[in-house]
């Protein structure tokens, strides 16, 4: 945006706002709000609020610990996932419009495409995973760390998406609905003792002077929700309608499979996968995937095997660097262009679905929010 023209040297010159990046630093700072520490309470909720005011907020992070007990022991070891102590993670503003609504496997999700490429993974084979074994009754701790990144990442898209804290309806609240420890109980492991917390940082970009340095735009924000309500699959076609939604563009699209509450193993050999199509209009085909299309697809873009169920389309990668914002935006999937988006999964006749099944859809967006301004 250029400013107004002022003589320079005789002439007329008009002088033009530095970039952001230019005039912007990271600032680093715990949160500690209103509503006490985010304490783990069995089916219980905690909410910290307000977020401080102290720029723009570009990532949030969680360092969740505590301990835990069994009272009988796994009939064989396993991975606990420990993510599942988290029902709901909510991140919305005073109009309590919703930034994030994500369940724990959500959040374990999100830290897989978010995420730099590699074989690892971001949580489990993070130094802050701290594993329980369930094979033993002694008392355990347990300890792991979640990122959401506001930004469309930290690097040549870090003002992207950036949430205001000069926007008046951007009094952020942060709400955690806990899960009963059953969550974690698998191969008839019984939990006796579960504690925990968890503890915010956030990380800012400090506010240069507007005379003289461009703002990021603060109307379009990145909402990231997850969708579990489709929770009658079966085996044959199930079609899943992605609108209305207010008219959002997707930039991403997770599908997560659960068969009679077990993900779905996402190997060729074992998989119930046959395949997702996504539609527009009722019928005309616009994406087209087979299983082995999917899984080569997930380990290019990110370097790492598919886990949990989970399977990713990425609408906005035209560059192969994971979550840079797509030059010529010709694959973005707008809802504006097309009167329905459905998704289409094809299951194979070895899902036989029934109680704590479900398609769970990983939405992430991005949208105009006129309140942002």
């Amino acid at each position: 945006m250029n400013s107004t023209a002022q003589a320079v040297g005789g002439g007329n010159k008009k002088s033009q706002k530095l970039p952001f990046a230019l005039g912007t630093s990271l600032y680093p700072v715990p949160i500690n709000g209103v509503g006490g520490a985010l304490t783990y309470s069995a089916n219980g909720q905690s909410t910290l609020t307000p977020i401080p005011k102290t720029g723009f907020l570009g990532r949030l992070r969680y360092n969740y610990s505590g301990t835990i007990e069994f009272s009988t022991a796994a009939s064989q070891n396993y991975l606990v996932p420990m993510w599942r102590i988290i029902a709901n993670y909510q991140l919305v503003n005073s109009l309590n419009y919703p930034y994030r609504s994500l369940n724990g496997d959500d959040n374990w999700f999100e830290q897989q495409i978010m995420a730099t490429q590699g074989l690892e993974d971001p949580v489990t084979d993070s130094s802050t995973w701290t594993p329980v074994n369930p094979t033993v009754t002694t008392l355990q701790n347990w300890a792991f760390t979640l990122v959401d990144e506001i930004w469309n990442n930290d690097g040549v898209n870090f003002s992207r998406y950036l949430l205001s804290a000069m926007t008046t309806s951007n009094d952020l609240t942060i709400n955690i609905l806990w899960a009963n420890p059953s969550a974690l109980q698998q191969h008839g492991a019984v939990i006796s003792t579960l504690t925990g917390t968890a503890q915010v940082s956030a990380e800012y970009l400090t506010v240069p002077d507007p005379a003289k340095y461009e703002w990021p735009r603060r109307n379009l924000v990145q909402q990231i929700v997850g969708d579990p309500s489709y929770n009658t699959p079966a085996a044959g076609q199930n079609t899943v309608n992605l609108t209305p939604i207010q008219g959002p563009e997707f930039t991403g699209l997770g599908v997560q499979v659960v068969n009679a509450g077990v993900p779905d193993p996402l190997y060729a050999s074992e998989s119930n996968i046959q395949g997702i199509n996504i539609l527009v209009n009722g019928s005309i085909p616009l994406y087209q995937f087979n299983l082995d299309d999917l899984l080569s697809l997930y380990e290019r873009r990110f370097g790492r095997q598919p886990n949990y169920g989970y399977l990713y389309l990425d609408f906005m990668n035209d560059l192969g660097l994971v979550n840079a914002m797509s030059h010529t935006h010709r694959k973005v999937l707008s809802t504006s262009k097309y009167s329905q988006i459905s998704v289409v999964v094809n299951l194979g006749n070895g899902f036989f679905g029934g109680a704590g099944s479900r398609i769970n859809l990983f939405k992430r967006t991005q949208q105009k929010y006129a309140s942002n301004q």
